[in-house]
């Protein structure tokens, strides 16, 4: 599994604190449409997703630990151990792994992204934490996804 390091989408070392993430994983989707974008235009996707988070809505990072492109490409947001801002509860947030899908309501979630959201479970496995994957509407009340 290849990772595409922050510098790659133009971001600096994260500020988040530290967290252990030894629960489970919250799968995320960006929210609105986000149609048939290139491969070359991920890491401005990206990048456009923390300037809202740091820039709009004045949280310290992107929200996310990784983010999953429609090719299966997997981008480091705040990276692995690191405290998100992704799924809506202090407790969640500080436990649970947030991982983002690069897609939103009605684009498709494609064989590529689930291939390496598999291979993200398996290796969180292999690091001794839990082993269950949830959508985020599993976890509050949102249209981001549920049982999908």
């Amino acid at each position: 599994m290849l990772l595409n390091l922050r510098n790659t989408w133009g971001g600096e070392p994260s500020v988040a604190s530290y967290a252990d993430l030894a629960e489970d994983i919250v799968f995320h989707w960006n929210g609105l449409a986000m149609g048939a974008y290139t491969r070359e235009r991920v890491p401005t996707l990206v990048y456009g997703t923390w300037s809202y988070h740091t820039r709009t809505k004045g949280w310290a990072d992107i929200a996310y630990n990784f983010s999953i492109d429609r090719f299966g490409g997997l981008w480091e947001g705040r990276g692995d151990y690191k405290r998100n801002a992704a799924s809506g509860t202090s407790f969640a947030n500080a436990n649970y792994l947030a991982v983002e899908f690069l897609c939103g309501k009605g684009d498709p979630f494609t064989d590529a992204m689930k291939a390496t959201a598999i291979e993200v479970a398996e290796y969180y496995i292999k690091t001794g934490r839990k082993r269950y994957c949830l959508g985020h509407g599993e976890i509050v009340s949102t249209e981001c996804p549920g049982s999908e």
